[in-house]
């Protein structure tokens, strides 16, 4: 019954050591996204409380990290788990230094599952080209000067939430003003083994940018719905 699947969920919260106002935010919460995304509450608890260690949604509040969650749900990105499980420890701890959010990181691994690429290839690729583009080498350095893009405007972008998406789009609006092909570009700056994933972010900008304005847009006040 509802009222079991509630104290199953409330003895989770109490197990995380979440007390008062932050423990009933959190049930309600929890209890308004089962009922949307049609979970279990308990279920959907677990991942909220998982997904507020997560680096990358530091400062974000209960109802924030709901909404997105939901938000994913709806974008059919498979399971929220395996979405929050790929964004801790290093990797996601690494993104959030760069001051992506998990917003967009969750844009990223839509277009990448969309594609038929891994949650972890997608997170390894934004790092390896977050890390090239703060740290180009000086052929890159050269090449990014020879596209257009400064190497110090590009590493302030970098430290913007949605900064790597505007790369991309950057690099997109090069290929199609200089007629240079996608794949060729994304090479060049990220490698042979970078490119491959970063041409396909590249090529599908427009569903990213549409993808993190859904999740960055999503109803954070999705926990006023009492229980």
């Amino acid at each position: 019954s509802s009222d079991l699947s509630l104290a199953g969920a409330t003895l989770q919260i109490e197990k995380a050591g979440i007390r008062g106002m932050a423990s009933y935010d959190l049930l309600n919460n929890a209890a308004e996204a089962a009922r949307i995304t049609g979970g279990q509450v308990t279920d959907v608890v677990n991942t909220i409380i998982a997904a507020q260690t997560l680096q990358v949604a530091k400062g974000e509040s209960v109802a924030q990290i709901t909404a997105t969650l939901v938000a994913a749900n709806k974008m059919h990105m498979g399971s929220l788990d395996n979405l929050v499980n790929n964004l801790k420890g290093r990797v996601g701890a690494t993104l959030a230094e760069f001051g992506v959010n998990l917003q967009t990181s969750t844009a990223f691994i839509d277009i990448a599952s969309k594609a038929g690429l891994t949650n972890a290839r997608a997170l390894t690729s934004m790092l390896t080209s977050l890390n090239k583009l703060e740290n180009p080498t000086k052929a890159q350095a050269k090449a990014m000067e020879s596209l257009g893009l400064s190497a110090d405007e590009v590493s302030k972008l970098m430290h913007k939430p949605d900064g790597l998406i505007e790369v991309m789009q950057r690099l997109r609006d090069i290929s199609t003003k200089t007629g240079e092909p996608v794949s060729k570009i994304a090479s060049t700056l990220f490698g042979a083994g970078g490119g491959a994933t970063a041409s396909v972010f590249i090529n599908n900008v427009g569903q990213l940018t549409s993808a993190y304005k859904q999740l960055a847009g999503a109803n954070p006040e999705i926990g006023r719905a009492h229980v």
